[in-house]
C-alpha cells in the first residue's frame, strides 16, 4: 500500500524549517496525510506511523526497531549509554537493575527530599519579580534532582550549583548539536567552545561525586544515589562507569522535561484565569498554606488533572526515533530495513476523535476521563522502554505547582509572541511572569 509524503519538503533541509518553526504543531498535523506517512528530515526519508495502534506495534517490537537513530547516536556520544540511551540488547539487564530505586516504596522519601529543595528556591523568588519562567524551571528541576539524587552524601553544595551551571550550558546547545553534522561540532565557535567545556566539566563532577560516595557510602536511604547503587540478590549492580552515564542521562532527562512541563503549564493557567482560580481554592483547601507531604498528591485532582492537560498538549518530546533493524510491516505498510522511524505523542494526543476540541487547554476532561484507546495518551512513551521515572516526575512536576500556586500569584508579562521553542522539549519561548505574594494561609472561594 503506497504511503504518503507529507508536502512542504524544502531541497536539502527537507521539513526542518517547519519542523523548527513550531515542533508540535507540525507533528500534529501530520495524522491528516494518513496513517503512516513520511516526511525529510534533511536528507533522510523518515517514516512516521500516526495512529495509536502503529505507534504501539512500534514501541512494543524492541526486536525489531532499535531505540537509535541521529538524534540518539549523537546522545550517546556525548552522555554514555545509560538507560534512555542504551541499546536494546542491553537494556532489559539496565532496566532490572535500576527498577528498584524507582520502586513505588521508594517515592515518598524522594518527595521530601523535593520538598526541601523546592521550598527553599521559591523562597527565593521576589514579590512584583519577573521571571524568566523556563530558565527558572529548569534551574529549579535541577536543583531538585540533585538534592534528590546526592541528599545524605557528602557532595558539597558549592559543587552541586556548578553542576546545575554546567548542565545549563549543556542544555542551550544540545539540540544543535545533535543535529549538525559532527564537522560542524569541531568549529572553534563560542558555543561550540562553551558547550565542550560544559559537557567537560558536567562529566568530572559527576565523576569525582560518585568516586566521593563510593569511597564513604551513605546509610541515607532517601537518597536516590543510595538506592543504584545497591546490589541484586544475584549479587549484581551498577558498575562506577554505569552509575555516572545513569546520573548524566536523570540529569538530561529530567531536567529539561520537568521545566518544560512546568513552563507551559504556568503559560497555560495565565491564559485562562478560571483554571487558575480552581488551582488556588484546590491548594488553599487542602493544604492550608503548608508544605506538600506524599499523601496529598491524592488529594490534589485538579493540580493533577492540570499537568496531565499540559503534557497532552505539550508533551516533553516533540517525537523520538527508531531505526528497522529488518525489514517490517506496519499496518498495510511495509518499512525496509534500515528506515528511521519517528513517534511523536502530539500527533495522537492532538486527534479530535479521541480528545473533543483537542486544542483547548481543559484540565476537567481528566477528573472524570472518559475511556481511550490504548496509546492515545502517551506523554512519556509506551512500551518496554517506556520512561523509568514517569511517577517521579508527575509527581515533581504536581509539587512545583502546588508549591508555587501556595505562595504566589501570578500574570504574563511576556513582551513578544510566547511559541514552542526548537529543543529537545518544546519550551514557551519568550514567556515570562509577573509574581505577587499570596497570604498561604488565605482561602478562596
Amino acid at each position: 500500500m503506497a504511503i504518503s509524503a507529507v508536502p512542504g519538503a524544502s531541497p536539502v533541509i527537507g521539513h526542518l524549517v517547519p519542523l523548527m518553526r513550531n515542533p508540535v504543531a507540525f507533528m500534529s498535523g501530520l495524522a491528516q496525510h494518513g496513517d503512516l506517512v513520511t516526511i525529510k528530515f534533511g536528507l533522510k526519508t523518515a517514516y512516521v506511523p500516526c495512529t495509536p495502534e502503529l505507534i504501539r506495534d512500534m514501541l512494543f517490537d524492541l526486536d525489531t526497531f532499535e531505540k537509535t537513530g541521529p538524534l540518539f547516536e549523537q546522545l550517546s556520544r556525548l552522555f554514555g549509554h545509560g538507560l534512555a540511551l542504551c541499546p536494546n540488547d542491553d537494556h532489559r539487564r539496565q532496566r532490572r537493575l535500576i527498577q528498584p530505586a524507582f520502586h513505588k516504596h521508594n517515592l515518598p522519601a524522594y518527595f521530601s527530599s523535593a520538598v526541601e529543595a523546592t521550598t527553599e528556591v521559591i523562597a527565593s523568588w521576589r514579590d512584583n519579580g519577573v521571571l524568566n519562567v523556563f530558565a527558572e524551571t529548569r534551574a529549579l528541576a535541577a536543583e531538585v534532582l540533585a538534592a534528590t539524587i546526592f541528599v545524605g552524601t557528602t557532595v558539597a553544595r558549592q559543587a552541586l550549583h556548578a553542576f546545575n551551571k554546567q548542565l545549563a550550558d549543556i542544555l542551550d546547545q544540545i539540540l544543535w548539536q545533535m543535529l549538525l553534522p559532527r564537522p560542524f561540532g569541531r568549529l572553534p565557535l563560542p558555543g561550540n567552545r562553551r558547550f565542550q567545556q560544559a559537557r567537560k566539566n558536567f562529566k568530572t563532577i559527576l565523576d569525582e561525586a560518585v568516586d566521593a560516595y563510593l569511597a564513604e557510602p551513605s546509610s541515607e536511604t532517601t537518597s536516590l544515589l543510595y538506592h543504584l547503587t545497591q546490589p541484586l540478590t544475584t549479587g549484581e549492580k551498577l558498575t562506577k562507569e554505569e552509575l555516572v552515564d545513569q546520573l548524566g542521562t536523570f540529569f538530561l532527562a529530567g531536567t529539561e522535561t520537568t521545566a518544560t512541563t512546568l513552563s507551559w503549564t504556568l503559560h497555560l493557567l495565565s491564559q485562562n484565569p478560571q483554571y487558575k482560580e480552581a488551582l488556588y481554592a484546590e491548594v488553599d483547601d487542602r493544604l492550608a498554606g503548608r508544605r506538600p507531604a506524599y499523601d496529598d498528591l491524592a488529594q490534589l485532582p485538579v493540580t493533577t488533572a492540570v499537568i496531565t492537560e499540559t503534557l497532552r498538549l505539550y508533551p516533553v518530546t516533540a517525537f523520538l526515533t527508531r531505526v528497522a533493524r529488518k525489514p517490517v510491516s506496519l499496518g498495510k505498510h511495509n518499512i525496509p530495513a534500515g528506515a528511521t522511524v519517528i513517534f511523536s505523542p502530539c500527533i495522537v494526543q492532538h486527534r479530535a476523535a479521541f480528545f473533543p476540541e483537542p486544542e483547548k487547554f481543559d484540565p476537567y476532561r481528566w477528573v472524570s476521563p472518559a475511556p481511550l484507546p490504548k496509546g492515545a495518551l502517551i506523554p512519556f512513551g509506551a512500551g518496554p522502554r517506556k520512561c523509568i521515572g514517569d511517577s517521579f516526575a508527575m509527581n515533581n512536576a504536581v509539587l512545583f505547582l502546588a508549591t508555587i500556586a501556595t505562595h504566589w500569584e501570578f500574570e504574563d508579562s511576556s513582551t513578544k509572541c510566547v511559541r514552542p521553542g526548537f529543543n529537545v522539549s518544546p519550551y514557551p519561548q519568550h514567556f515570562r511572569i509577573r509574581l505577587h505574594a499570596r497570604d498561604p494561609r488565605r482561602r478562596r472561594t
